[in-house]
């Protein structure tokens, strides 16, 4: 089984509504970002964070992620779902999973 993947640390933002997460892993695949779970089918890590209540958009890159909350939301529910997430996921997870074709 491939190694999970772990939040290093949160780090504040200028956005009050917005922390980066330094991974102990890197994530594979682009840089993207996504901010509605049903836009982000092919994106299966996006898809599972952007399920969390209170979280509106995520941007993943190699190392790090940043979320994005609802104005109203808490962080104090928001981490620890995303820890909960990311260690759950392969840290060799693809990026995308392959589409079905449409007709």
């Amino acid at each position: 089984m491939p190694p999970l993947n772990r939040v290093r640390d949160f780090q504040s933002t200028p956005n009050p509504n917005a922390l980066k997460c330094l991974l102990e892993r890197p994530i594979p695949g682009p840089v993207r970002s996504h901010r509605d779970a049903s836009q982000s089918d092919s994106d299966p890590l996006a898809a599972a964070l952007l399920n969390t209540p209170g979280l509106v958009g995520v941007l993943i890159s190699n190392d790090w992620i940043t979320v994005n909350k609802a104005p109203d939301a808490d962080w104090s529910r928001i981490k620890p779902a995303v820890q909960r997430i990311l260690a759950e996921c392969p840290s060799d997870l693809p990026a995308h999973a392959p589409r079905e074709p449409t007709t």
